[in-house]
């Protein structure tokens, strides 16, 4: 019973924050009740009940995929949402860590739970420090990201993310460079590389 529940629960997050990001996109604010009204939440509603309930049958009712799912799509979303306007909403992460610790706290001890959340602080706290002593080479849109992942994902996989994605930002940065000409100084959103990183993460 409280499996479903939590499956319905996370598929309405998943449902508000598809339809923040797509707000955002169109350059609209919406407050949360605003959002909460709208006819595309429910739809978007019904389209992440039947994929989450997809995912989480299929792999046998295991959590971890329905966890690893919601990351990929929130992750999804914010790469189009940073893509576009730059930014990281707190919105988005919030429905997005809500969703994870509910299925979190149903799907492994509380001890490691708030284990996984208070070295995920740690993490946060250091990676800010880093930046703020590098001069600010990283948004601090995508210290909030790292730093939600780490709190739900753990810091290691966070770690591994991060390598990965800027493997991947130096080789667009050198394409920007040598093929299309661009200055050294030119800025370009970060979260889509996290989101491709995740993916290449996911299959290897």
């Amino acid at each position: 019973m409280w499996e479903i529940l939590t499956l319905a629960a996370e598929a309405m997050l998943g449902g508000m924050k598809a339809s923040w990001g797509i707000s955002i996109w169109k350059e609209r604010d919406a407050s949360c009740f605003q959002v909460w009204c709208e006819r595309q939440t429910a739809v978007l509603f019904g389209v992440f009940l039947l994929l989450y309930g997809f995912v989480w049958f299929g792999s046998g009712k295991a959590m971890i995929a329905l966890r690893s799912a919601d990351l990929l799509c929130t992750y999804g979303i914010l790469a189009l949402v940073d893509g576009k306007k730059r930014i990281v909403p707190d919105e988005i992460l919030f429905c997005y860590f809500a969703g994870q610790m509910l299925m979190g706290a149903l799907g492994m001890p509380l001890d490691m739970l708030g284990k996984t959340v208070l070295t995920g602080i740690l993490f946060t706290a250091v990676l800010s420090a880093c930046v703020w002593v590098l001069g600010r080479k990283m948004g601090m849109g995508d210290v909030k990201i790292l730093g939600v992942t780490a709190m739900t994902a753990g810091w290691g996989y966070t770690v591994q993310l991060l390598f990965l994605a800027m493997v991947l930002s130096l080789a667009y940065s050198i394409c920007l460079l040598l093929i299309w000409r661009k200055d050294i100084r030119t800025e370009f959103p970060f979260v889509p590389f996290l989101a491709a990183g995740m993916v290449i993460h996911m299959v290897l």
